[in-house]
Formats: structure tokens, sequence, C-alpha cells
């Protein structure tokens, strides 16, 4: 529905009769758009026009759409520690573990480490995703009930449903899965998700250190590729061991964003940069053949052609800086306007535009009464005892 639909359908409507400043509003978020990819918005004003919506959709097991919601549809999509505290990411996990050390010991992987902290509410480099349009739709619209306040004005903000999907082009013979679709034990999960222990400056040595720690890890290479600590973002479907993720029919998506600081060779004292840094990284992101399966390895080998610099039988080190997303101190184009390589995930329409839900702030407790009706309520969404006493609380208080 475009927006001069919105405005009739609003005239007619006085559940939903919007002033001035609201359509004001919505035009101007349904018109956003940084020239390289224009998005065609889909205004919600009912749980019916959402299904009707939905089953529009393609969708199969293993290419599956997921949802995320927001209830401000200004909110960019950037997990929780990339926001203010990615210069500490580090700190943060290593305080985490060090107060909770028997609860996070039964984690297998790192990737465990970083489900079971987002569900105790601490920031990571996750981003929630659930396999239910219907629970998209529930975050787009609901306030957090678990406080008995809210504080944050979000309810007349308006909701978003954003909707993500692997890119078709990228298809795994061998799984039948996307190559951007993972489980937790995968390698290159491993090192996404292994970056966040480390410092805002680290080196790929140090990384494989943490990496091999995950050994139950199904057919755990040596080696890892300089593309995945680059810049990579999977989804992944986690274990569903908590009661939380399987109501919710919760993934993840989880991200890496660094640059490469310099390169060194190991055995001679004092030797930096031994080849272009940028250059190096711009082969590494380029769609050149074999551009994405550099490792220590193969240029250990003299395998990497492109750079004669690498010598056969030295030991290289590779160093890196953790990106500030939508930094203007980024100094690549790509780490400026899409840091983590989201955009592929965007689910898009035949003209290649990003679809999206938006929910109006005038629908908002409409919409949530209709999926009440369904149970979809706080109290199912967040099974642990303060949502439900909170929303007995409110039902006994009406």
């Amino acid at each position: 529905m475009n927006i001069n639909l919105l405005k009739n359908r609003c005239k007619k409507n006085p559940n939903f009769a919007m002033d001035r400043e609201r359509i004001k509003e919505a035009s101007r978020i349904v018109h956003t758009s940084d020239g390289k990819m224009t998005v065609h918005p889909i205004v919600i004003e009912t749980l019916e026009d959402y299904i009707k919506e939905i089953t529009k959709l393609d969708c199969n097991f293993f290419n599956p759409i997921l949802y995320r919601g927001h209830t401000n549809a200004n909110y960019l999509m950037l997990p929780s520690v990339m926001r203010n505290l990615s210069e500490k990411e580090n700190l943060l996990y290593e305080e985490f573990c060090r107060r909770f050390p028997n609860e996070i010991r039964h984690c297998e992987n790192a990737m465990e480490k970083l489900v079971f902290m987002q569900h105790y509410k601490t920031v990571t480099r996750t981003l929630d995703l659930t396999e239910n349009p219907l629970f998209g739709l529930f975050f787009a619209c609901a306030d957090d009930k678990r406080f008995r306040s809210d504080k944050t004005g979000n309810k007349y903000k308006w909701g978003e449903v954003i909707i993500v999907r692997a890119p078709e082009n990228d298809y795994n013979k061998k799984t039948n899965y996307q190559n951007d679709i993972k489980y937790a034990h995968s390698s290159t999960v491993s090192v996404l998700a292994n970056t966040g222990f480390l410092g805002k400056e680290f080196s790929l040595r140090q990384l494989q250190i943490e990496y091999k720690n995950d050994r139950h890890l199904a057919d755990l290479p040596d080696y890892i590729y300089v593309r995945d600590v680059l810049r990579r973002s999977v989804i992944v479907r986690s274990k569903q061991d908590n009661p939380r993720i399987q109501r919710q029919q919760g993934a993840f998506m989880v991200v890496n964003a660094n640059k490469i600081e310099w390169i060194n060779q190991i055995d001679v004292d004092g030797q930096k940069n031994i080849v272009n840094a940028k250059g190096f990284s711009d082969f590494i992101l380029s769609e050149k053949v074999g551009a994405d399966e550099i490792n220590l390895d193969n240029l250990q080998k003299g395998l990497c052609k492109e750079f004669p610099q690498f010598k056969k039988n030295c030991n290289y080190d590779i160093h890196f800086k953790k990106i500030i997303p939508y930094s203007l101190d980024n100094d690549d184009e790509r780490f400026k306007s899409d840091p983590f390589n989201l955009r592929r995930f965007l689910y898009k329409n035949t003209n290649n535009e990003q679809v999206v839900f938006l929910i109006p702030p005038t629908a908002k407790d409409h919409i949530k009464s209709q999926l009440a009706k369904l149970n979809i309520t706080d109290a199912f969404v967040y099974p642990e005892m303060d949502s439900v006493s909170n929303e007995l609380y409110e039902e006994f208080t009406k």
C-alpha cells in the first residue's frame, strides 16, 4: 500500500486517523533511499493486511524467509554491541564469563556463548531473527511489558518488519543450503563469533587460538579464510535449547567487519607491511577467482600469485582493527555504507526494491489485540516468570 492509499484509508477509518505530522513522518520513512537501493513499503494496519502480504512471499525450508521487527522504523539493522560498545566488546564478554563461569561452561562453542548472553540481555554481535512472520509483527508492535513503565515512546513511532533471506545465487550443492545459512558448529560461525572475544586490534594468529578452542566443530580446518575476518555475515540456525527460542522460532545473524592494519613476516625482525594492506583487502573482497579462499596456509605456500611479496615457506601474520559501523572514519566506502555486507540479505521484489512492512503507530494496539487472540502475547513470547507476572498484573488491573 503506498502513502496515498494510506491517506485515503485513514480518512475513511477513524480508528487509524492520523494528523498531518504523522502523514509527513510516514512519507519520509517510506521514501528513504541512499540512491543505491530503493524501498518498497507496504503499510500494515491489520493482521489481515499482513497475512495477505506474507502469503505472496517465496519461501522454502532450505532457504527460509526470516523476519526482524523494530518498534521504531528509524532503528538501524545493527547488532546492539556495535551501537556504542564495539571498542569494549571483548571486555564485556570477559566480564560476563567471569561472573557466570558455571553457566557459560555448558556452552560448547563461541556462538552458543553469544546466544546465551543475548538471552540474558547482554549486548552482542548477533541480530535476533524469527522464522515465524507473526512474531516479527509482534516485535514491531509490542512495547516490552517486562518493565511496567515504557519510557521509550516507541508506541508512538512507526513500527517496521524487515524481511531477510540468504542470496539465491550462493547455493551449496553439498548441503542443499545457501552458503550464508549455517549451524552453530560451522567453522565460519566460529570465526565470526570468536572475533567478538578479541580486542579492538588483533592478529589472525590470535583469532586462530580462539577458533581452535571450538574443538567439536564439524570438519574443522586448521586455517581461517581472510575474507571471513574482513567482512562477513551469516544466518545461524541455533539450538532450540530454551523455551524462548522455541516459542519464537528464533534464529540469529552474526556479523563481522574489520580492516587490515598491516601484514608482517614473522621470521624477519621488525618487518611490517610487506604488501599494500588496502590493495590486499580490495583483492580479498573482490569477485576474482580464489580471492575468497585466501588463508595463512596458502600464503605460506606461496599460492597467492597476485601478491608475489608472499614468499614460499615463510610465516606471516595479518593484523586487523575492528570497524566502527557507519563511521566516516572508515576509508572504504563498503564499510561506510554497509559495513557487515547485510544488504544482500534484504528481501527484494522483482524490481530489485527492498520490501518492508510499516505499521502506523495508531494501528499497533489493534494489531496487538488481534495477535493476542492467537495467544501471541508477552507472556507467551517471553515465558519467564517476570513476563508472565507482568501480564497477569495488567489483566487483573484493567
